[in-house]
């Protein structure tokens, strides 16, 4: 590579760099293959698992993992190259951008978490969705938990594990569960957009109802 200079007809000196792509320093370094852009196929891979809820960190443990079995033990160099593995700052922008086209970014184009819940839930007798006071409840009881209702323990002790903000409309999930030699089983589960005790009171009656024949009678 080389500049070679000329005079065009309008007298005016110009410079002409002639580059023939050689390279003075190693192109398939981990160094250098960490700025490649985004290939195509890396970036349909991510949108794929982005599409399947995986979250970015999740997405990108499981291309990593998919790449390990693809190309063995060349995978420590393929890794470093940018343009198969992207980074975490391009994964997470790129789920912000599929997060946007999809939900939109106003409160009034955006789907509530408990609208998803609603796609995804089938109308069955172990799943209700109610309105209570201004507040949505969900109650559920899935085929893992009513197996948990037949043993001796689920009879003897029920406890919750509560947890809060869980995601962007701050839901409050409640775990009730009881006790094995295995550590704690789920018995049901109950989302709600309130903590207050006539939405909590609302929440069990409602699990209560659901629950499978011979499950675990709770006092409400």
């Amino acid at each position: 590579m080389g500049p070679m200079s000329k005079k065009p007809d309008a007298g005016y000196e110009l410079t002409v760099v002639a580059n023939g792509e050689r390279h003075n320093h190693a192109t398939d370094s981990a160094a250098a293959l960490k700025y490649r852009r985004v290939g195509s196929p890396a970036r349909a891979r991510l949108t794929e698992l982005f599409r399947h809820h995986h979250s970015v960190a999740t997405a990108l443990e499981t291309l990593r993992v998919e790449l390990q079995a693809e190309y063995g033990d060349e995978y420590p160099l393929v890794s470093a190259d940018r343009s198969i593995v992207p980074d975490s700052r391009y994964a997470y922008e790129l789920y912000q951008k599929l997060f946007k086209e999809e939900y939109g970014t106003g409160a009034n184009q955006r789907l509530s978490s408990l609208d998803n819940i609603k796609k995804v839930v089938t109308n069955t007798e172990r799943v209700a969705v109610e309105q209570h006071c201004g507040e949505t409840i969900v109650a559920a009881v899935t085929p893992l938990m009513e197996r948990a209702h037949t043993l001796r323990e689920s009879g003897e002790i029920v406890f919750i594990d509560a947890s809060g903000n869980m995601d962007r409309d701050n839901l409050r999930v409640f775990l009730i569960m009881t006790w094995s030699v295995a550590g704690g089983l789920p018995l049901g589960v109950m989302l709600s957009t309130s903590e207050a005790q006539t939405t909590l009171e609302k929440g069990l009656k409602m699990l209560c109802d659901i629950l499978p024949d011979g499950g675990v009678a709770m006092a409400v």
